[in-house]
């Protein structure tokens, strides 16, 4: 197999989500490889699971730098329950627990709307249904959930596929132990939505 760009890019800045990694990258590539230059805001919840040095580096948030890389003009944002500084311009950090509901709402009303979401923060079901449901209203595009093989998410896979029906794809990477992402064609959803109301 041949590792995609942005499988190198994340296993360049010291991310999961790539080469040597989850192989995030293909399926990531496959829906977002049109949209590299268009400005968009892009919002990724969950920075890190390493100790923060918190000194700005690339090292401390490795998927941000890797997403204001692949969109060059796009503005990126940064939520974790643990606080992060911001490694570039075109960035911006917040602190949060994805878990709250006023959390979620309070990013909303700082930064949103986001034309992409990217939920790679506790993997708690719980969590992950409150910003979802926070957040669906305010996504414009696509919004990713990762690591949705950890035990327990069961209920978030049959909510995906009630709600968002065929909107909602899922996709197992070919890395070694095998990883869960799924992505929800937002604009899709709610088109489909919309004309069925």
């Amino acid at each position: 197999m041949n590792p995609t760009l942005l499988d190198r890019l994340f296993w360049q800045s010291g991310s999961d989500k790539g080469f040597g990694g989850h192989l995030y990258g293909e399926f990531y590539e496959s829906k977002l490889k049109d949209l590299r230059n268009k400005p968009l805001k892009v919002l990724e919840i969950g920075l890190s699971n390493k100790p923060a040095r918190n000194d700005g580096s690339i090292s401390d948030t490795p998927s941000l730098w890797v997403w204001a890389v692949w969109f060059r003009n796009a503005q990126i944002i940064g939520a974790d329950i643990r606080p992060f500084k911001a490694p570039m311009d075109r960035m911006k950090t917040y602190t949060l627990d994805q878990g709250k509901g006023a959390d979620i709402m309070n990013l909303v009303e700082a930064e949103g709307p986001f034309d992409i979401v990217i939920d790679d923060g506790s993997h708690l079901s719980s969590d992950i249904l409150t910003s979802l449901k926070n957040l669906m209203d305010h996504t414009n595009l696509y919004y990713f959930i990762e690591d949705l093989h950890i035990t327990g998410n069961l209920d978030v896979i049959a909510y995906l596929d009630f709600i968002f029906g065929d909107c909602a794809e899922s996709w197992w990477s070919a890395c070694e132990r095998g990883r869960f992402v799924a992505c929800i064609e937002v604009e899709r959803w709610k088109k489909q939505h919309t004309s069925t109301s």
